[in-house]
Order: C-alpha cells, then structure tokens, then sequence
C-alpha cells in the first residue's frame, strides 16, 4: 500500500480548524486539496443525508440551501488566506456578494470541488472568484469581497 503524495498547500480539518474560528455546525468545508502559487486554492465538501440542514430544507427533496452553498464557497477562500503568516491574529470578514449564479441545487451523495481565484489581495481587503462544480457541471460561482481586522464587530 502506497501512501498518497501530499499536495502544495493541501490543508486537513485540523489545519483548517486553526485557520478559520468556524466549528460545527459552521465549518462547512472538509479539505483544502491543494493551491497553485498564490492566487488559486482547491478545496471539497463531500455532502452527506445525515447533515442536520437536510432536515428542514425541502425535506421530501432534500438539497444544499443557496446561502450555505455560498458559506461554503467563502470558506476555501477563507481558510487559505487565514493561514497565511500575514494574517494571523486577524479575523476576515464578508463584506459583499457580487456576479452570483447559482445553476442548481446541490444534492445529498453529491461532491463539491470548489476553486478559489484569489482577484485581489491587500494588507486589509480582497477579492476572490469562487466557482463550484459537481463533477464537470459549474453549478455556482460568485465573486466574494471581504475585509481583515484585528476586532471583530
């Protein structure tokens, strides 16, 4: 049995819990796969019957709500940039929502790949192009804005 290679900045659950202050039921994402240079993260969200959102969002047709879909499209970009050296002790912040298109619905059994573009990046705010594929179909993608603080609220 041969080990599997680990990928440039592939990130576990335990190394996106450091880097993000998100916990159950919250932390939405379950792995960072890998990242190309700078600018550009991989991450997945294997999605399960047994989520608790399953249980009363269209029970009799179960599928991913919007807004957490969008929740866990931030959170790969989040939890790269939070685990940057720049940004410790700081918290990141959504700030706005723009170009989104959602094609369809998420549905339990199924796999989220999601690829985060890094746009922009300063020392205080950024700009990130999230898009999310089942397989070879994009069923979402959305350009997210946020800010870093060092206070929260």
């Amino acid at each position: 049995m041969s080990e599997e290679t680990p990928k440039t900045g592939a990130m576990d659950i335990g190394q996106i819990m450091a880097a993000l202050p998100h916990r159950y039921p919250f932390l939405l994402i379950d792995r960072i796969t890998h990242t190309e240079g700078e600018n550009k993260a991989y991450g997945i969200k294997q999605l399960t019957l047994n989520e608790e959102f399953f249980n009363g969002y269209l029970p009799d047709d179960p599928q991913l709500p919007p807004t957490l879909l969008s929740e866990t499209m931030a959170q790969i970009g989040a939890a790269v940039i939070m685990s940057k050296p720049d940004s410790k002790g700081k918290y990141i912040l959504f700030g706005a929502l723009d170009n989104a298109v959602f094609h369809r619905n998420a549905r339990p059994g199924e796999r989220l790949d999601i690829e985060a573009e890094m746009l922009r990046i300063r020392k205080d705010a950024g700009k990130t192009r999230i898009t999310c594929r089942v397989g070879d179909e994009e069923i979402a993608q959305a350009d997210f804005m946020f800010a870093l603080s060092s206070e929260v609220g």
